[in-house]
């Protein structure tokens, strides 16, 4: 794998790891519109990792 992609994927990763917070600090408040973008943040994530493999 090239130096690119690796430093694409760690700042998708990243990015996954903070929506990843977001979610958890909606759930604990209970934020309905907050836990549904983190969760799309999460799906986005998800595709553009998968994209880069």
């Amino acid at each position: 794998m090239e130096k690119e992609r690796i430093a694409v994927l760690a700042q998708l990763l990243t990015g996954m790891k903070d929506a990843s917070a977001k979610l958890e600090d909606a759930l604990k408040k209970k934020d309905v519109d907050a836990i549904n973008e983190a969760k799309k943040e999460i799906i986005h994530f998800q595709m553009e990792i998968d994209r880069t493999l």
